[in-house]
């Protein structure tokens, strides 16, 4: 069952879901912007345009199992209503990377290194 059509689980849960995966998948794109940053060298606005891209993970087939086996609904429906926001916050941090690269590139803004 999508998580479009479960929408009472995820209203139930939206703090829950919000506290799960806005800030672990912000924290997981900072990770791993910093370790491409420090370890390959790559500018800080590269870096994180590239966290935003590799960062966010798939629960789709940790779903699966867990419905197979019976999981309670709940738990399925925090993890399902999670992994909606797993993939639309990267976009967001990165459609701003790029807003912000784009306006510093016609800026006198300097650029991080």
């Amino acid at each position: 069952m999508s998580a479009f059509r479960q929408k009472q689980p995820i209203r139930a849960n939206a703090l829950a879901v919000g506290l799960l995966a806005l800030p672990l998948v912000a924290l997981t794109v900072a990770a791993v912007a910093g370790v491409l940053h420090f370890f390959a060298g790559l500018p800080w606005d590269v870096a994180l345009v590239a966290g935003a891209i590799l960062g966010p993970t798939d629960p789709v087939a940790f779903l699966t199992v867990a419905r197979r086996l019976g999981v309670s609904p709940r738990l399925v429906g925090l993890l399902d209503g999670e992994n909606l926001l797993n993939d639309f916050t990267p976009l967001v941090i990165y459609a701003l990377e790029l807003l912000m690269r784009c306006y510093r590139a016609h800026s006198r803004l300097p650029t991080p290194r």
